[in-house]
């Protein structure tokens, strides 16, 4: 697939035949994305990947009980890796207790890595979704999968084959373009309609492949409100 098209027609997808991913195709995957930038070229991201059944399953609880990462061949956490750092450092220097920016750094990074996986499992035919849902349950992912310390689950990410009727319908619709790059200077004046004119656009979307969601205004409340 052209990646501008891939880019235009990405899409999170849900639904998953059960067929496997191929390993000489995930393999290929994982080694694009060891190509992702990354800050101060640190390489600070790792991927802990894994198709055993009770790990995704113990995974898919973990993430708040998402059936699309229950039912995905692949799962991939995207750990902040300082650990491999700081075994280097300690017998040199004392490493950084700054965990914030630490923290800051591997998300930066784990987005990154995040997307170009995305776009490169798609370009194999294969479809997948970003969960944020990792980070409910840090120490317990840390745990599964053994991580050891300086490290953090960031995010996590299904590879799987996709059902047809996942693949159906246009992409998810997104805020007025004129809101979203603005020339120059930042637009203050078109912020509050954007969000007004996207609600309408997106409860449409949802309406029109059968799914009951909340209004993208009342989302936004829940999340930013105290």
């Amino acid at each position: 697939m052209n990646i501008l098209e891939a880019i235009k027609s990405r899409k999170s997808i849900r639904q998953f035949t059960g067929e496997h991913v191929k390993e000489e195709e995930l393999k290929s995957i994982l080694e694009l994305a060891s190509r992702a930038p990354s800050s101060v070229n640190g390489q600070q991201i790792s991927l802990v990947y894994t198709r055993d059944k009770d790990i995704i399953e113990q995974m898919s609880v973990l993430c708040g009980g998402q059936k699309q990462v229950k039912d995905c061949d692949v799962f991939i956490t995207i750990v902040g890796d300082f650990y491999r750092a700081s075994s280097y450092l300690k017998n040199n220097i004392e490493f950084t207790d700054e965990i914030h920016r630490l923290r800051e750094v591997a998300a930066t990074d784990a987005g990154i890595m995040a997307y170009l996986i995305n776009l490169a499992a798609m370009g194999y035919g294969y479809g997948s979704t970003i969960i944020g849902g990792i980070k409910q349950s840090p120490v317990e992912v840390a745990k599964l999968l053994n991580l050891p310390e300086n490290t953090f689950p960031m995010l996590g990410i299904t590879i799987g084959e996709p059902t047809k009727e996942s693949l159906l319908g246009t992409p998810k619709p997104r805020i007025d373009f004129e809101a979203f790059a603005m020339e120059n200077v930042y637009n203050k004046e078109v912020q509050q309609n954007a969000v007004e004119n996207y609600e309408v656009k997106l409860d449409s979307w949802f309406k029109s492949i059968g799914v009951s969601q909340p209004l993208f205004g009342d989302v936004i409340k829940r999340f930013y409100s105290k």
